[in-house]
């Protein structure tokens, strides 16, 4: 049903695919849904930070007004503070989540050596050829 939906297909279009295509096609699908999600979840989390930022913005200075005639000097409100522990931790778990995919190319390059591409990891590094030389 998820490909019917996905891409339009009728149930012959998905019956001539192999057993190997059509995990392939799945596991991409899953892929591409957590990273929607993912990506939802960061827009949301921005938004409510901006939110945040505009109220402590906002409460600061009626502070600082306070503070004009107040002998002490305010406490100024940071939008971590409105949000909470548990809204930061969130937001460095998503970070470190988004490097790690970030930096993990092991998928590409298996599916690369699959189709029989070649690129710099089929080879050996070797110094460059041609130029200069550096005996001069």
């Amino acid at each position: 049903m998820i490909l019917a939906r996905e891409f339009g297909w009728s149930l012959d279009d998905m019956r001539r695919l192999r057993p190997s295509e059509l995990a392939a096609i799945l596991a991409e699908l899953g892929r591409q849904k957590t990273e929607e999600a993912r990506a939802d979840e960061a827009r949301a989390m921005l938004e409510q930070f901006r939110f945040a930022s505009m109220l402590a913005a906002i409460i600061n200075a009626g502070r600082q007004v306070v503070g004009v005639f107040a002998r002490r000097k305010p406490k100024l409100v940071k939008p971590d503070s409105l949000l909470g522990p548990d809204f930061m931790r969130r937001v460095r778990e998503l970070l470190a989540e988004s490097d790690r995919t970030d930096r993990d190319w092991s998928a590409h390059i298996e599916d690369a050596k699959a189709k029989g591409l070649k690129g710099p990891w089929a080879t050996p590094s070797r110094p460059p050829t041609g130029g200069r030389s550096s005996n001069r």
